[in-house]
């Protein structure tokens, strides 16, 4: 059994986003073990080398791995599908330009990109995605595989849902909730809670779709 101590394996490395995982990698000090390829390539996978077609070799089973898609329900898939090949969920991985407070709380198979801030007695749970730049105020709950684009701005004690997706630049006033698989569009301006499954879009936002599945359809 692999002990761990050998780097990351990511796990869907076709993802673009795969990309700005490899650089906070790269600036931690952390190994790129091996790669994994589960769909249809976005990029170049340049600096990734051999990758492996969905089958881990059980020379890695036990090894640790991050899976690095925004969409919530396609990450969640592919988190699926690695545990189920013998793969476990890496401790959180948080860029070094990201400013994070003492009192973190973040679980497994997060990951918070470059110039991210996240205020004070904030908790991150499973597969929790947060994008370059991103603002969390204190006390914000972000539920598992829940995605936060770049640029978003949260205020404090929001809760995100399990699945939720908040676009690029988008914005949310405090003491919000966002239901679990809803879509804030990017730029959008949420100031009131939002139900689980639906669309919100504009400033100020409203509902443009109700019952959806999340972003792209695949809700976790």
């Amino acid at each position: 059994m692999n002990d761990g101590n050998d780097g990351i394996i990511l796990f869907g490395v076709e993802s673009s986003y795969a990309a700005d995982v490899l650089e906070s990698m790269h600036r931690a000090g952390i190994a790129l073990a091996a790669s994994v390829i589960t769909g249809e390539l976005e990029w170049d996978l340049e600096g990734v080398a051999s990758p492996f077609t969905e089958q881990v070799p059980a020379s890695f089973v036990g090894a640790k791995c991050l899976v690095p898609w925004l969409t919530p329900g396609w990450r969640m898939q592919r988190v699926d599908r690695a545990l189920g090949s013998g793969l476990r969920l890496a401790e959180p991985l948080v860029d070094s330009t990201a400013i994070i407070p003492r009192m973190l709380v973040i679980a497994e198979g997060s990951y918070i990109n470059a110039g991210a801030v996240i205020g004070a007695q904030c908790r991150l749970a499973n597969c929790v995605m947060v994008g370059r730049n991103a603002s969390i105020g204190h006390h914000s709950v972000l539920e598992e595989f829940s995605s936060i684009g770049p640029g978003v701005t949260i205020a404090s004690k929001v809760t995100v849902g399990r699945g939720a997706m908040v676009g690029a630049g988008a914005s949310v006033a405090p003491d919000v909730t966002i239901g679990a698989n809803s879509v804030i569009a990017s730029g959008t301006s949420v100031f009131r809670d939002l139900p689980d499954n639906v669309l919100a879009v504009g400033n100020p936002a409203r509902i443009a779709k109700t019952g959806i599945k999340g972003l792209h359809g695949t809700g976790v």
